[in-house]
């Protein structure tokens, strides 16, 4: 239960349900939040089997049967969100001769080379190829897909779920409170370069300067006993809570001082715009589409990536500077209510389906 996961729930939850009927197909329950999600949408999931591996005779059955599926129940558009879901729709749509979208929501400098011939042949093999940011857009192209088949359609929030969901207790209760600054990060600990290690330096080099902070990480994953180590070893563990995964975000973001982000690369943070809709500042690091989220000085701060000290500087201002963490926090939630909300990035999807469906 990632980011694009929830941008899929809330996009599902967000299209006019008199033009559109949605279907899903997932090929892992996980923890079963999404399907939960799912059911209270009244959308039920059908099993996509692909037992771990694309590489295999299987998904050719499975895009076969699903392809007959999709011409049995009148779909008329195949929508895929993430690379392993894109490779399967492509072939569901030639089969069922369906047009496709494909969805693209990062920079890909991280992924393996396997990974990006995959994502090349998606993004070439799709009718449209759809993108949270410009910085996406962009990467897209220099990998060469035509500009004319991308659809920029930046995330969006539902803020009125968010606000009632803010305004409850923690669920488990947060640690006690010690009358320290509290500061959160949301970031999956899959993979290094939501930039976990350059937190818990900052957090040390902080703390040698005297700085009572609690920092809270609500999220796992199988990095996280390596960071545990880190902290424990740069003797910063008692200040570092690792909260594990949880789906109280809003109340624990309204709960805290500031958020920070500091990741190698990113497309479109969705714990940036969460952090923005809680009204809380945030020091970010300027990668993808921080930049066009974040105005330095006016709704948080922008740092460079991989430095701690930057971040520990740019975190101890905002610490120091209560006025300032409070304006850029209300600058922050305008930013969200004007430019980012649910029904602005569903209309924008569903302008994109409309466009298939005539064409």
């Amino acid at each position: 239960m990632g980011g694009s996961e929830r941008q899929m729930l809330a996009l599902i939850g967000g299209l006019s349900p008199e033009k559109w009927r949605p279907f899903v197909g997932y090929v892992r329950r996980g923890t079963g939040d999404l399907m939960r999600g799912l059911e209270a949408l009244g959308v039920d999931p059908w099993p996509v089997p692909l037992y771990g591996s694309l590489a295999r005779a299987n998904t050719f059955w499975q895009a076969v049967r699903l392809a007959w599926r999709c011409r049995r129940e009148g779909i008329r558009i195949v929508h895929a969100h993430d690379l392993c879901s894109d490779v399967l729709a492509v072939l569901i749509a030639r089969l069922a001769r369906l047009p496709c979208i494909a969805s693209r929501r990062d920079l890909a400098d991280w992924r393996s080379p396997h990974e990006r011939r995959l994502m090349r042949f998606v993004e070439r093999s799709a009718d449209r190829l759809l993108v949270n940011a410009q910085a996406v857009a962009d990467a897209a192209q220099a990998d060469g897909t035509a500009p004319q088949r991308i659809w920029v359609a930046e995330n969006g929030i539902d803020l009125a779920a968010f606000d009632a969901a803010a305004v409850r207790a923690p669920s488990p209760a947060l640690p006690p409170d010690r009358g320290c600054s509290r500061i959160a990060m949301v970031g999956n600990m899959d993979r290094h370069l939501k930039g976990h290690r350059d937190l818990i330096a900052a957090a040390e080099a902080l703390a040698r300067s005297g700085r009572r902070i609690e920092w809270l990480l609500p999220s796992d994953g199988p990095l996280r006993a390596a960071f545990e180590a880190e902290a424990r070893a740069r003797d910063v563990d008692d200040c570092i809570h690792f909260l594990g995964r949880r789906s109280d975000i809003p109340s624990l973001l309204s709960r805290v001082d500031l958020v920070v982000h500091p990741s190698w690369s990113e497309g479109f943070p969705n714990a940036v715009l969460e952090a923005m809709s809680a009204a809380r500042p945030v020091v970010a690091t300027r990668v993808g589409a921080c930049a066009s989220l974040i105005e330095d000085g006016v709704n948080g701060r922008l740092v460079p990536p991989r430095d701690p000290q930057a971040l520990a500087a740019s975190v101890a201002g905002l610490l120091d500077d209560p006025a300032a963490r409070t304006a850029m926090g209300r600058a922050a939630r305008r930013r969200v209510e004007r430019s980012f909300t649910l029904d602005r990035m569903a209309r924008r999807v569903e302008t994109l389906y409309e466009t298939m469906v005539r064409e």
